[in-house]
């Protein structure tokens, strides 16, 4: 199912803003570490945007046959698999962190994770605050007929504000067109595999921005939880 003119419009333009944001903060860089963050942020973009995104997309359909053949409730089928995706990406970002000497800095000077262990990374920065957003989004799914582009944009948007919750600044917004493409791509692929069929209705204005809102405030007590038990943000700054 090959997107739409205006999504596939759409996606051209996220993924100009992300190029123009990339080559903005490589350029904009005046020390080493600053340097290395560049262009440890340009190698994600590389190996999940551009690598892992279009694997994605040419074998999008051969997944889907395998995904709908387990059986297994498909809500269920879609919030693991956007766990799978999530945990492959943040591989894919501590590694580049662990990294670090090969971009022309120490991990503490410059890194794209809260710590260099995958592990810390996953069940106490990342991870496991999405788990809560998947499950919003299997529900909604299961209510209404959001299209797997529209999921990839809204979940992006989601992104964007749980990054600018721990980062609020300017720079969080201007590099909204890389976070769509990073949080986005965790939900995609799940939204392309759930049952076509299912008894649901078109989203209105008031679900979309729903969608935008809801995932994040269902997240949030179990953020403040992980943060009591683990109350270190960023291991690099201790």
């Amino acid at each position: 199912m090959p997107l739409k003119k205006p999504d596939n419009l759409t996606v051209k333009i996220f993924g100009i803003w992300m190029i123009l944001f990339l080559v903005f903060t490589l350029l904009i860089s005046k020390t080493d570490a600053e340097k290395a963050a560049s262009k440890m942020l340009i190698a994600l973009a590389v190996f999940w945007v551009f690598l892992a995104g279009y694997l994605m997309h040419i074998k999008k359909g051969q997944i889907m046959e395998f995904v709908l053949k387990i059986k297994m409730n498909w809500k269920a089928k879609f919030v693991i698999f956007a766990i799978i995706l999530a945990l492959a990406e943040e591989a894919i970002a501590t590694s580049i962190t662990n990294l670090a000497p090969i971009f022309g800095a120490y991990a503490k000077e410059a890194h794209i994770t809260a710590s260099s262990n995958y592990i810390d990374v996953v069940l106490f920065h990342s991870v496991i605050i999405f788990l809560p957003m998947f499950i919003v989004w299997a529900y909604l799914l299961s209510r209404y007929d959001f299209k797997p582009f529209h999921v990839f944009t809204l979940f992006g948007i989601n992104g964007i504000l749980a990054e600018f919750m721990l980062n609020p600044n300017i720079l969080t917004v201007v590099a909204g067109g890389f976070w769509i493409f990073v949080y986005g791509l965790m939900t995609y692929l799940p939204a392309y595999c759930i049952p076509k069929d299912r008894n649901t209705k078109i989203p209105s204005k008031f679900i979309y921005l729903a969608a935008v809102i809801t995932p994040l405030i269902i997240a949030f007590p179990l953020a403040i939880i992980i943060r009591l038990i683990h109350p270190i943000s960023n291991h690099f700054l201790q």
